[in-house]
């Protein structure tokens, strides 16, 4: 009789057990969070080209963001294909319980023990040029994308897809008048002069600052001709600006003369280069002068600059 009532309180264990697994429909086994990310489809001015992430190089920090069991901290995740789907590096985000949870992640992946990061947790940061589509100080963000245990899949799009939180300038060189375009030599450096280039990022908020008081010189070597146009883009801390502070400068060499030219860049409206913008300044460029026309800004519109006045350095 013993016997029996041993087995009897043994199925019932069983059976309650099993109850339990079919009730959280995932055998009590751990869940991990994966993630799918888009870039906002708008300017090519992130890290890898053409705003699609690079396969097995690519990599985001991961946070959690709502309050909860689940916790996740600077995570990190590799884009395993240029569809956007990501897998953890090491150890993946869990989730504690059934209730939704929110994330936010930011762009590219820095380690929490990297000697760039502060204690409170910012990141210093830079701007550069772009090379080949790239720029190693582009930063992304996005937030407010949701999973749950039952639907593990952090689906960063749409509305909550990465966005760009650096400013982009870019130059489009061409050739002016009374020059021949294939005999007009730039050789020497493009000076972008007159950017505030240190500041923080923030990968919790996305928030990016430039450091006010800090101005200096961004340059790229040049070496070629005219004969096609020459495009130069910057990365840039966002940063507001103060009239007549930037310009730009290259070395002319045509017509049996080489001239040093340079001009003031007419500043947006608002006196800030923003965040998620890109700003084009067209330049045509003659053995003594160098003229700006056609200039924008993209957020996603376009409002024109007007012509400039030129200075020339023989």
């Amino acid at each position: 009789m013993k016997a029996i009532k041993f087995l009897y309180i043994a199925a019932t264990a069983l059976l309650f057990a099993a109850c339990a697994n079919e009730d959280d429909g995932m055998g009590n086994r751990p869940v991990a969070a994966t993630v799918r990310a888009d870039i906002f489809n708008s300017v090519n001015t992130r890290a890898t080209v053409n705003n699609t992430w690079t396969a097995n190089e690519d990599a985001i920090g991961v946070y959690v963001t709502s309050t909860g069991y689940t916790k996740g901290d600077n995570v990190k995740y590799v884009v395993s294909d240029q569809a956007g789907n990501f897998t953890p590096a090491d150890n993946p985000i869990y989730f504690a319980d059934k209730d939704e949870t929110s994330f936010s992640a930011y762009y590219p992946y820095c380690s929490s023990n990297d000697t760039r990061v502060n204690q409170d947790g910012t990141i210093n940061w830079q701007g550069g040029v772009v090379k080949d589509g790239k720029c190693q100080w582009d930063f992304l963000f996005a937030h407010g994308a949701t999973a749950r245990q039952s639907s593990p899949i952090v689906h960063f799009s749409g509305n909550n897809a990465f966005k760009h939180c650096m400013a982009m300038v870019k130059f489009i060189i061409k050739a002016g008048d009374f020059v021949t375009p294939n005999e007009t030599l730039l050789n020497g450096d493009f000076i972008l002069d007159g950017v505030n280039n240190e500041g923080i990022v923030n990968p919790k908020t996305g928030e990016a600052i430039a450091n006010a008081t800090t101005k200096t010189k961004l340059s790229e070597p040049m070496n070629q001709s005219l004969a096609d146009d020459i495009t130069i883009s910057f990365i840039l801390l966002p940063q507001s600006l103060q009239s007549d502070s930037l310009s730009v400068s290259l070395k002319v060499s045509a017509n049996g003369t080489t001239n040093t030219c340079s001009t003031p860049l007419t500043l947006p409206a608002d006196g800030k280069f923003n965040g998620g913008n890109m700003y084009t300044y067209t330049l045509f460029v003659s053995n003594t002068k160098i003229e700006i026309e056609n200039s924008s800004i993209i957020q996603w519109g376009k409002r024109d600059f007007g012509d400039l006045d030129v200075d020339v350095e023989p």
